[in-house]
């Protein structure tokens, strides 16, 4: 009896004590807080911060290379003009992709999808890899190129585009996805359900109440981009699973701190 007694109690601590899982640290463009979006120095620095992910941003070249940026255009991040689109591969890895950025970061290149997702598999870092492209086929291509790196564990794939969500979750559906979406409501999340999604993002506030209906449904949800202590602290309290940010650094330090 007495025997029985203490392990009922030994249960009863054992479920008090038990955290929920901790939040994923996302990279937001790599660590951009801190070198160049977008680019293999930035995916380095949230290696070395310790981010658990870093997102990146995908475009087709004219020559049907993958190449990682935010933008369609060139010229907000690089000293090019006009569209990834109207430049090849080769023209474009000649553009110095970090001066805009600091002077010491000079003759920084755009990185090929290939060229991250190699840097990610040599430091244990998994990507998001979110497609900006609407060209057809986009899909299919990042997911081969996936699959020739043996990156399928180690990815998860981003969209706007819910029939871009519907496809990678067609023809890999052992790969996670994520639909992104601005404003949430509980709608949006029956969406990514229907889609297949494993996960929704969200750019408008988190609520309690869309998160515990996130998971009612089965599905992650992640929140971009938070760089304010306070609202990673309130992300983290409601049981948000991810959290994108542009300072992974201070996340992994105010999570290593709880």
């Amino acid at each position: 009896m007495r025997t029985m007694i203490l392990f009922l109690l030994v249960l009863a601590l054992a479920s008090c004590t038990t955290q929920q899982p901790r939040v994923k640290v996302i990279g937001h463009r790599g660590a951009s807080s801190v070198a160049p979006e977008n680019t293999l120095a930035s995916f380095a620095k949230a290696v070395e911060f310790g981010a658990d992910y870093f997102e990146l941003d995908v475009w087709v070249s004219k020559d049907d290379s993958l190449i990682v940026i935010h933008d369609d255009s060139l010229q907000r991040t690089t000293n090019g003009e006009g569209a990834v689109a109207d430049y090849t591969c080769e023209q474009l890895k000649k553009l110095d992709a970090g001066s805009w950025f600091d002077a010491k970061f000079a003759g920084e290149p755009l990185p090929t999808l290939k060229e991250a997702l190699q840097l990610a598999k040599k430091n244990d870092i998994k990507v998001c890899i979110e497609i900006k492209s609407r060209k057809p086929g986009i899909v299919g291509d990042i997911l081969n190129l996936v699959d020739k790196l043996g990156m399928a564990d180690r990815v998860i794939i981003f969209s706007f585009d819910a029939d871009q969500v519907a496809e990678a979750k067609k023809l890999r559906p052992d790969i996670p996805a994520l639909y992104l979406v601005g404003e949430a409501s509980n709608a949006d999340v029956d969406k990514a359900v229907q889609l297949g999604a494993d996960a929704i993002g969200i750019g408008d506030d988190a609520t309690p109440e869309l998160v515990d209906y996130a998971h009612q449904k089965g599905l992650e949800l992640w929140k971009w981009t938070v760089n304010d202590i306070d609202d990673m602290l309130a992300l983290i309290k409601m049981g948000a699973d991810g959290i994108i940010t542009n300072y992974p650094q201070k996340l992994v330090e105010l999570l290593a701190q709880k």
